[in-house]
């Protein structure tokens, strides 16, 4: 009882309640940043679940077709609604199933155990929550990781960035392998620069490191496949056993290594998150940014031995690595090969794909200068900080050398030059030279390096600070300099509390354009995702052929904005399908998945290419005359730049029925309006001029009655 109330379990309860707060606080801001211009929820009699219409903004296809489509056919496996893409097809399969699984497994949860209650809308603002709290957990970690290296101003104006900013916002709700990528390595890292995850006394990693290790789920993951094979046997289900069995066996084999205590806890837990995100994201590509790493772990097991004990413990170090990354490798191989009913591993397909393929400019290319843009719109000022942290510290180095700063010195000051911040800053800058070098470049692509972007312009901070206050108490004769990350106990408040307010100032600023832009986006670039939910509620009210025998389903049609569909979590399940017509987009579409799902078998009938061309078999055979609704984005025709809607032009052709508009949410027209009124919203600023609105529209196909048709052909 004494020890529970005593000063030092005080303080560490303290410090745990304040460390939850800020996890809770940087969730809701999140979420309540998208509320803003959600409508107010909305029931029905309908549905037993009352409907919150969330504004989530999905600015990447790729997101939608590649991850929210063949999880949602995952969760109707017989039904053949989602959209397949020819990355899902089996003759290539470049997309693993292990990316998928997780969010499955809460998917058939909340079926399960909700009964029906929840409807697939319901499941995806639900999935969508739990990759914020998953992300911002992640991000919690990194922060306490960098306050016990760097001190508590840089954990704090990293945490201050991070929650505000509109990239680790749009990154950390997003379900794409980048944006789960930067999660796991804001994990790893927490894990090597001290056990970010650890805020119990010593007892707390030994759990972790029990668990985590993989002693315990590898297994049940290995052993739960090996019942789903015997259970629906096919042709290779006894390869795959081989190949899962082998996998098992490695992981063992790396498991007794790293029980003999050959790598060091921190690193050991780093790399093997790192392997996770490496193996089983479907993007292989971002082990470039664990290399640094890597090279740490391997020179703290060859200096921590003596003799030829540092030879021995390296050679364990990349034994143990070697066997987990095969093992995990083999398990995600027998996941792909049992879903795509072939012997295939989607992680070296991709690979191999973009090692050797050719094709980055079948997708659209992009100067160097569009990541330097995207850069500064999600990061503003603090992108630049960024990209002079090595110019501050090179001065840093030269300022303490001109005035001789002894070591002891250094250490006092607590300089944020070392080897731990150049292992964690240099995957940034390889990974921006590499991706800068991609004709083909996307936003998502420097997910991944959000965080140390963050991380970077809060050292730049408190670099600066150093050198403006040491030349500042200089001047004033004062014997000691002063830096931002000190963290010495003689200190007053109000020696401690100045650099701390200085260095928040930036970032408050940075931080508040940053919210003016989220705010911004989800107001004018949300609607798909209201209008879709809207569509929904209006079908599922009016019962249009709903569960009739022999009644085809209800057909929304899309042309040119194919692309903003946000998901098919949205339409009525089992009611509504999406249908493609003739556009002015000459790539290849997403088909709709067959019965037999991701296997061998449905892709002859819909037949699939990886050069991006045409395929007619994608458009709907029925054209407008068999569509029940049609979303268009009603934007005014510009010369020499844009003509009218094509869907409008469509629906004007249709003598047989009556095309009338039923919904419509503000769209912003970004061509038309003014470029540095659209980056931020700015309340009450220069007026409302600027900004040129369209309408994101769903209009509803009524035929005409036989006598009003002869009426409508006389004229």
């Amino acid at each position: 009882m004494s020890s529970l109330l005593s000063p030092s379990f005080r303080r560490h309860c303290v410090s745990l309640s304040y460390e939850y707060a800020s996890l809770i606080f940087t969730i809701s801001l999140r979420l309540f940043l998208t509320l803003l211009s959600s409508p107010n929820p909305s029931s029905n009699d309908h549905d037993s679940f009352p409907q919150m219409i969330f504004p989530w903004i999905i600015p990447d296809c790729d997101e939608t077709f590649n991850y929210w489509e063949p999880l949602y056919q995952l969760l109707r496996p017989h039904a053949g609604e989602g959209l397949q893409t020819w990355e899902y097809a089996p003759e290539y399969a470049l997309r693993t199933h292990a990316f998928l699984l997780p969010l499955h497994f809460v998917q058939s949860s909340l079926v399960r155990l909700g009964n029906g209650r929840y409807p697939p809308n319901a499941i995806f603002s639900i999935l969508k929550i739990l990759l914020i709290v998953f992300t911002a957990t992640c991000e919690h970690a990194f922060v306490r990781g960098l306050r016990r290296v760097y001190g508590r101003n840089v954990a704090i104006w990293t945490y201050v960035s991070s929650a505000a900013c509109t990239g680790m916002g749009l990154a950390g709700s997003a379900y794409l392998p980048s944006s789960i990528s930067m999660a796991l390595c804001m994990l790893s890292w927490s894990y090597a620069i001290g056990d970010g995850l650890a805020p119990c006394p010593p007892r707390a990693p030994v759990i972790q490191s029990s668990l985590f290790s993989g002693h315990i789920w590898i297994p049940v993951a290995a052993s739960a496949m090996w019942f789903y094979i015997a259970a629906s046997p096919t042709s290779i289900g006894p390869i795959i056993l081989v190949v899962l069995s082998l996998g098992a066996m490695l992981h063992f084999v790396a498991a007794l290594i790293v029980e003999r205590r050959t790598f060091a806890s921190p690193y050991r837990r780093a790399v093997l998150v790192g392997l996770i995100a490496v193996t089983f994201t479907g993007w292989p590509f971002v082990a470039v940014i664990f290399i640094p790493l890597g090279i740490a772990a391997v020179t703290d097991a060859a200096t921590s031995g003596g003799g030829g004990a540092g030879t021995w413990r390296v050679g364990c170090v990349l034994a143990s690595v070697t066997c987990r990354a095969i093992g995990f490798v083999c398990l995600g191989t027998a996941l792909d090969s049992i879903l795509y009913d072939r012997i295939t591993s989607a992680t070296w397909n991709i690979l191999v794909y973009n090692a050797f393929g050719s094709g980055d400019d079948l997708y659209g290319i992009e100067p160097t200068s569009y990541y330097f843009k995207n850069l500064f719109l999600n990061f503003n000022g603090l992108a630049v900080l960024m990209a002079v942290w090595p110019v501050v510290a090179f001065f840093r180095l030269v300022f303490d050398k001109c005035l001789k700063v002894s070591r002891k010195e250094k250490n006092n000051l607590g300089s944020t030059i070392s080897w731990k911040t150049i292992t964690l800053l240099s995957p940034m800058y390889f990974w921006l030279a590499i991706m800068g070098s991609r004709p083909h470049k996307e936003e998502r692509f420097l997910y991944p390096v959000y965080p140390l972007v963050l991380l970077a312009s809060s050292l730049s901070i408190s670099e600066g600070l150093h050198i403006i206050m040491s030349i500042l108490n200089r001047l004033m004769l004062q014997k000691k300099c002063y830096s931002a990350t000190d963290s010495t106990k003689n200190l007053t408040i109000w020696q401690r509390c100045p650099p701390l307010l200085v260095g928040l100032v930036p970032v408050i600023l940075c931080a508040a354009s940053s919210l003016s832009r989220t705010i911004a986006l989800h107001r004018y670039y949300a609607a798909p995702t209201i209008l879709y939910s809207r569509l929904r509620d209006r079908i599922l009210r009016e019962n249009i052929r709903t569960h009739r025998d022999g009644d085809s389903p209800v057909n929304v049609c899309v042309g040119g904005q194919w692309h903003t569909f946000p998901a098919s979590y949205l339409l009525l399940e089992g009611t509504t399908s999406l249908r493609f017509l003739q556009s002015g987009f000459g790539g290849q579409l997403p088909a709709p998945f067959s019965n037999s799902g991701f296997r061998e078998g449905g892709s002859p009938t819909r037949p699939f290419n990886n050069i991006n061309r045409k395929e007619i078999s994608r458009f709907f055979r029925g054209g407008i005359s068999a569509c029940d609704y049609v979303v268009e984005l009603m934007l005014d025709p510009i010369i020499g730049e844009r003509e009218a809607p094509e869907m409008m032009r469509y629906m004007m052709e249709d003598t047989q029925a009556e095309w009338k508009e039923v919904e419509a949410v503000p769209y912003l027209d970004g061509k038309q309006s003014v470029a540095w009124r659209r980056t931020g919203l700015v309340p009450g600023a220069f007026g409302g001029g600027g900004l040129e609105w369209s309408r994101y529209s769903a209009f509803k196909r009524s035929p005409f009655s036989e006598k009003e048709f002869s009426q409508t052909m006389a004229k």
